[in-house]
This record gives C-alpha cells, sequence and structure tokens, in this order.
C-alpha cells in the first residue's frame, strides 16, 4: 500500500464501528478505533491500542506494547483473522469522510427531548463544527444525513438502525457533533471514554412538557395514541397528552443528567449564557459567540406562537396531582429552586 492508501484505510477504520467476534465462538461486541490509537467501546480493551502497517493489516496492542493479534483487510471492508487470537471484524456502519482538521473537540449534546438540542446545535454550527447528522438514543440512532431539516422528526424511525450511543459517538472527529437523548449512566460514560465531549442540556420539567406537547402536535408523525389527544381540545388535551407519553422516563432522564454531571441550562442558554463546567474551558470561550447568534433564528423544531395561555395547564389541580405522581414537581423543585 502506498502511504496515501494507509492513511486512506486508517480514516475508514476510525469512521467505522464494528462487530468484533473471534472465529468458531461468535461476536463478542463492539468496537471502535479513535484517531489517536484507541480502541474503544469495547470495555473489555479499554486500555488497548491499535496500528496499521503498510500492507493494511491491523494489530491490536495490550497497554504495555505486546501485539496480541494480526488481522488482514477482508473483501467485505471488515478484517479477518491473519495470526495470533482469530478475531475478525465485521462493518456496522460508516460515517464518511471526517471533516477538516479541528482543534474543537468531538461533541455529543445530550437532551431530554425539547430542552434547547437544536439550539445548542446551531450555536456549535456558527462557531464552526460540522453537524454529523446522527440523533442517538441509548440504543439506537437515526441517520438523518441528507434529509432536509424541517423534515427529520416527523417519521425518524424509517431511518433508524440499531448501535449503541457510545458507539455512535466514538466515530465523531474533532470539529463534528452530534445530538441525542441519552438516558443511562452506562452510555453516557462511553461516550466519556471515547474521548467525546458530552454536553448535557436540561429543562424545567413542566415548561419541557408545555413544549412538547406543541411539538408532537405540530412536527412528529402521530400514532394512534396521539389521534385520541390530538382530536381534542385545550386542558383535555393536555390531560390526554400526558397519559400517552413517557412522562416518568423523562423525569428519570432529568435526575440521572442533574445528579451526575454538571449540565446547561435551556432557561440560561435563551439569555445568551453558558455554564463553563457543562461544556469545558475551549468551548466556554467560543460558545457564547456561536449562542448569541442562534437565538432568533428557526431551528427543526421552531414552531412560531404564544405559549402563554398554556401555562394555565400545569396549574390544574388534576394535573398537579399527576405531575406529582410522576417526579416533575420533585424534579422542579430540587434542580430549578426559582421556578418551583
Amino acid at each position: 500500500m502506498t502511504e496515501k492508501q494507509t492513511m486512506d484505510a486508517r480514516t475508514r477504520l476510525t469512521r467505522t464501528a464494528y462487530l468484533i467476534g473471534v472465529v468458531g465462538e461468535g461476536p463478542l461486541g463492539h468496537v471502535t478505533f479513535r484517531p489517536n490509537g484507541r480502541v474503544t467501546s469495547w470495555f473489555t480493551w479499554a486500555q488497548y491500542r491499535f496500528s496499521l502497517d503498510a500492507g493494511g493489516r491491523l494489530s491490536f496492542r495490550t497497554p504495555l506494547g505486546k501485539v496480541t493479534a494480526v488481522l488482514s483487510p477482508g473483501a467485505d471492508g471488515g478484517y479477518v483473522p491473519h495470526r495470533g487470537t482469530a478475531f475478525y471484524l465485521q462493518p456496522l456502519f460508516s460515517l464518511g469522510p471526517p471533516p477538516p482538521a479541528s482543534d474543537l473537540p468531538p461533541v455529543f449534546v445530550n437532551t431530554v427531548p425539547k430542552s434547547g438540542t437544536y439550539l445548542v446545535a446551531r450555536a456549535l454550527e456558527n462557531i464552526g463544527y460540522r453537524n454529523s447528522g446522527l440523533h442517538a438514543m441509548d440504543e439506537y440512532f437515526h441517520d438523518n444525513r441528507g434529509v432536509d431539516e424541517a423534515e427529520i422528526h416527523w417519521a425518524p424511525e424509517t431511518r433508524e438502525q440499531t448501535l449503541p450511543a457510545h458507539v455512535v459517538a466514538a466515530l465523531l472527529a474533532p470539529g463534528e457533533f452530534a445530538v441525542g437523548h441519552v438516558g443511562t449512566r452506562n452510555r453516557m460514560q462511553g461516550i466519556e471514554q471515547a474521548g467525546v465531549r458530552l454536553v448535557n442540556v436540561l429543562r424545567e420539567p413542566r415548561s419541557l412538557l408545555l413544549s412538547m406537547f406543541v411539538f408532537k402536535a405540530a412536527k412528529v408523525k402521530p400514532t394512534p395514541a396521539d389521534r385520541i389527544w390530538q382530536g381534542m381540545e385545550g386542558l383535555d388535551a393536555f390531560k390526554a397528552f400526558l397519559l400517552v407519553n413517557p412522562v416518568a422516563d423523562w423525569m428519570a432522564h432529568t435526575r440521572v443528567v442533574a445528579e451526575n454531571y454538571p449540565f446547561l441550562r435551556y432557561e440560561d442558554l435563551r439569555r445568551g449564557e453558558v455554564a463553563r463546567a457543562a461544556v469545558g474551558r475551549k468551548l466556554s470561550k467560543r460558545l457564547p459567540a456561536g449562542l448569541n447568534a442562534a437565538l432568533g433564528t428557526k431551528t427543526s423544531t421552531y414552531i412560531p406562537g404564544d405559549r402563554a395561555a398554556l401555562e394555565a395547564f400545569v396549574q390544574d389541580p388534576d394535573v398537579i396531582a399527576y405531575l406529582e405522581a410522576q417526579d416533575v414537581i420533585s424534579c422542579s423543585e430540587t434542580f430549578w429552586p426559582q421556578d418551583a
């Protein structure tokens, strides 16, 4: 292989998620390869490194540098055993060429839905980041590359692929970001272990529910259950909306983030404020400019209209009782005491 061919092979390797297995034993899990030579996503080998030789052969090395397996390129874009442990790699998903070289860290924007996902995305784009087009949940993702921004929320299940969020995030290059809603601690830790900056964003829970109520009615393809509440009006529609949506899950996600990580508050973002602890030193210097340029612009989730009339919905006694049972009131009082 020429030097350019070796570099191209290394780029493909670091932009592809693989299934790793042993011949005769079967698959072991997912694995990814970072540009700095680290093997990632397969936690069993969290400290292992890799190298590619001039022939395109892939070597796995222990933390002490011992080569335990060498794999040769396969015909399908994967790798087959050459010597040592009989590992094989089967390609599952490739992200394509990376953006131009950047000193900005790869970023995964993790939010509870309707907490400012695309406001932060627009802010990142404004400071030079490239949007990967991937929207990841804990165990699957939506590949929105090439999809018009206004259409990405209508039927995302048509673009769904099974791959854990930490594996998707490990494909990101410096100067690139993905977004998503990852609610489990182990997946968040996996994203960080891949060397990706995890930026968490949360919103006061009652405000979140009102925003989701409007959003799902306007932007998301309705399910049969959605058609019931969308055929109703006013407070009755909001009550039915609460009953058919995973409110308790959204609150559990909120608690996992708020109790374990610094986070950006949607309310602060709307004022142009960025908490340094939530984004790190380098981003804290650049992101405010991108955020201020993003404020007032239309994102894929923007819906015009006055929300003031909706505020009365969360003051209804029956709604308050239900929100208490779903941990909404407690979350609000604990993490947004100024709004409780």
